[in-house]
């Protein structure tokens, strides 16, 4: 019963979307509709691109209007799988929106306050985790050049913190996002919820290969460091340690779930934790002459 609802709501919605005037804005609406339709078990593709190509070339007016309907879509349905293919069009748009116009309506659109953020059965956590590592993919972009994500400057914060301290905590926001999304307990595990954590997969790899070159990048400055910060970056590189860890369980989760099987896993290092208790002993040191044997020593055994 609850399908046949489902399938006149969307009938009903496209049946007054195309009885009104052909506007951008009504296209926006009719389309979303059909790429978020109730029945369905996966994205439908062609109504997908034709949302993008509004952003691609009318971001100023498409944005807004599209985040509006979202909104709209999301107020007046609790079926779990409208919700997952809404978060997963903002997922798409965000990675192909280069100029940001998606990631700065991201904060307007507000998914705190929809219904799975309040649900506490499996597939509304798995809701409210997605919605939480999109607020925070709204902070990142991706640079061209070498086809990483990096996050995004922002001026009032520049100059406050070190720029490795920033992009590693940033780094360890994003990660400790993506290992919420952890496929435990979600039933079912069905088309939408593999393609929602193929994305999530594909994203965490590029952060990744930031994460590690910037954890080296630390490394390799840490004893021209102050105290202070020499005590911050022990702290980062300590939780570093466990999140390597996290993550080398959840790929190993997602490999059993089938998520893809053409996906290529990147081999998690591993950080080397006496390493790491060496610099919080030298840190905590009151005498610095042994520097230098401190840095011969352990320069090339952050990661083992």
């Amino acid at each position: 019963m609850a399908r046949f609802v489902g399938l006149f709501r969307d009938f009903s919605s496209l049946f007054l979307q195309s009885s009104g005037n052909n506007s951008v804005s009504c296209d926006i609406e009719a389309t979303l509709i059909r790429a978020t339709r109730h029945h369905q078990s996966r994205m439908d593709d062609v109504s997908m691109e034709r949302l993008l190509i509004h952003v691609c070339l009318q971001p100023e007016s498409s944005v807004p209007s599209l985040v509006d309907c979202i909104s709209r879509r999301l107020e007046k349905t609790k079926n779990r799988r409208v919700a997952l293919k809404a978060l997963l069009l903002i997922h798409r748009i965000l990675r192909f929106d280069r100029r940001m116009h998606m990631a700065r309506a991201v904060d307007s659109l507000q998914l705190d306050r929809f219904w799975f953020m309040k649900n506490e059965d499996p597939s509304s956590v798995f809701l409210r985790n997605y919605a939480a590592l999109l607020k925070e993919r709204a902070g990142w972009t991706l640079n061209q050049s070498d086809h990483r994500l990096e996050p995004v400057v922002n001026r009032s914060e520049s100059g406050v913190e070190p720029a490795a301290f920033h992009v590693l905590t940033k780094c360890q926001w994003f990660v400790e996002k993506v290992l919420a999304c952890a496929p435990v307990n979600v039933k079912p595990i069905d088309n939408l919820v593999l393609a929602a954590l193929r994305t999530v997969l594909e994203e965490s790899f590029k952060i990744y290969e930031t994460y590690t070159d910037e954890l080296k990048n630390l490394f390799t400055v840490f004893f021209d460091l102050s105290e202070p910060e020499r005590t911050r970056a022990c702290g980062i590189l300590r939780a570093a340690s466990q999140q390597y860890r996290d993550l080398r369980g959840f790929y190993e989760k997602c490999r059993e779930s089938a998520v893809d099987a053409s996906l290529e896993y990147p081999s998690v290092e591993v950080i080397d934790v006496g390493c790491i208790t060496s610099l919080e002993e030298f840190t905590s040191a009151t005498s610095v002459r042994t520097s230098n044997s401190f840095h011969t020593k352990f320069s090339s055994r952050i990661f083992r």
